[in-house]
């Protein structure tokens, strides 16, 4: 028993392990975006890309005679720097000569178009195998309420359509969406009629194969809605999570009983007691610069008093 229990843990632990390292792989994936530039790549005609090479080739350009006209501003300068100038200078030339060849040549633009048609193709199939294995993830962490398996949902089950299913052939309750009314515009909770799981007519179980009930009330399902074991933590119950306990729904609504409610303060009062304190404040601010003026004329009085002093000595 204990070797079955441990075995169970690990592999336990194993799943938990898994999951947790897809969601890993998903949160890096998503981090993936293209920029303004890139997405006009994709998205651009060949007309489009011409323009875009022509356009980078005179920028380029202007970027280059700009560096050219910044030297020969320059004038008070060491030789060390003059000669180092010179080197940079003679470069740019060469570069401006170049791309101006590049501009007036056909030839040269459309080896450049080419360029950047390779850099779309690229970033397309890099978007498409991000967006698969994306999906394939995602995918992955779904589990089907019908076979218990991981990788897809009911609508997509292979084996929801068996003949070992009982009560899924002939019959035109399979298509309702609320289990409740049986109606085609809205879900189970978002019914205006009372609802008892216990007794719902269009539902079909996914563990016994019986109409009447979801598989969470299910009697042959001993786990409840804890698939892979586990209940309520207030009362234990298997049916229903620790959020939408009723003991512990009681508990709150008896606290809120309890609990003396706060008396609302007037808005009018809070604004007479602000504006008292703003009075005050204010108060205080001219008494400490009358001070502060009342401190500076008795010290000049003070001086002037020295100086008459000194003279009729």
């Amino acid at each position: 028993m204990e070797d079955k229990n441990d075995n169970k843990e690990e592999n336990q632990n194993e799943r938990v392990y898994s999951r947790w390292h897809t969601r890993q792989k998903i949160n890096k994936l998503n981090q993936f975006h293209l920029s303004k530039e890139e997405k006009y790549l994709i998205k651009a005609n060949d007309k489009e890309l011409k323009d875009l090479v022509i356009k980078e080739l005179k920028t380029n350009i202007e970027n280059l005679e700009k560096k050219i006209k910044s030297i020969n501003d320059n004038k008070n300068k060491k030789e060390e720097d003059i000669s180092t100038d010179k080197k940079h200078k003679k470069r740019y030339i060469a570069k401006i000569q170049k791309l101006k060849k590049c501009l007036n040549d056909e030839g040269g633009i459309n080896a450049r178009v080419k360029l950047l048609k390779q850099k779309a193709r690229k970033l397309r199939t890099t978007k498409k195998k991000i967006e698969e294995n994306l999906g394939n993830l995602k995918n992955s962490l779904k589990r089907c309420l019908n076979c218990k398996k991981r990788g897809h949902v009911v609508e997509d089950c292979p084996f929801k359509n068996d003949e070992n299913n009982e009560g899924n052939k002939g019959d035109s309750n399979d298509e309702a969406i609320c289990y409740n009314c049986g109606s085609h515009e809205h879900g189970l909770y978002k019914c205006d009629k009372p609802i008892d799981y216990n007794n719902l007519p269009y539902a079909l179980c996914f563990k016994c194969k019986k109409r009447g009930h979801i598989s969470a009330n299910c009697p042959e399902n001993e786990n409840g809605i804890y698939i892979h074991g586990g209940s309520c933590f207030v009362c234990g119950a298997k049916d229903h999570l620790a959020k939408n306990c009723p003991q512990k729904q009681a508990k709150e609504e008896a606290y809120s009983i309890q609990k003396p409610k706060k008396e609302k303060k007037d808005k009018n009062f809070t604004k007479e007691k602000n504006k008292k304190e703003n009075e005050k404040e204010k108060d205080k601010k001219e008494k400490k610069e009358e001070n502060k003026k009342e401190k500076k004329d008795k010290k000049e009085k003070s001086v002037k008093d020295k100086k008459v002093k000194k003279e009729d000595e």
